[in-house]
């Protein structure tokens, strides 16, 4: 199950990367993460996408990868690929473009948790992880009033649906 576990946790291992280099190598060090993140989710693909549920533990939180987590899971990580390859060209000249990056790696990294957990605990980290992530994502541009309202909007609605998860 290492490769799951690479799979799960590769978006964090990113922010490492990312912060250990030098600003001049972020962009070399963006596609290399996207191309290594494709080919760990061709690879997850190829060996578990014909097999019945499989169940792993990690740090002793469950995890399970079925058909439908395998498909959100896939698609999700195609679409980061997609929004930092976009970003490189859009957002190279914005003054905290690593702040950018950390946040769609942890927010990457919310998602397979959500996508992969077996229990309520590894869920609902990954559901907190993801609103904070999206928020601060939302507000990125921080320096136009509109952008601040509508992550403030965001928290709000987040928070509505933590009441209805948990009630």
């Amino acid at each position: 199950y290492f490769l799951l576990s690479f799979a799960i946790g590769f978006p964090l291992l990113q922010n490492l990367i990312q912060l250990c280099m030098p600003p001049a190598m972020l962009n070399r060090t963006q596609r290399l993460c996207g191309l290594i993140s494709l080919a760990t989710t061709l690879s997850v693909l190829w060996f578990f996408g014909n097999k019945s549920p499989e169940e792993f533990q990690i740090l002793s939180f469950h995890f399970s990868v079925t058909t439908l987590s395998l498909v959100f899971w896939s698609a999700k990580n195609l679409m980061v690929f997609l929004i930092e390859r976009f970003s490189i060209r859009y957002l190279f000249q914005e003054p905290g473009i690593e702040k950018f990056y950390f946040m769609i790696s942890l927010f990457s990294f919310s998602l397979n948790l959500v996508f992969f957990s077996d229990s309520f605990t590894p869920f609902t980290l990954g559901w907190e992880l993801m609103g904070l992530a999206s928020v601060i994502l939302i507000a990125f541009f921080d320096h136009r009033r509109a952008t601040v309202e509508r992550s403030f909007l965001t928290f709000l609605f987040y928070k509505l649906g933590d009441f209805c998860l948990l009630a």
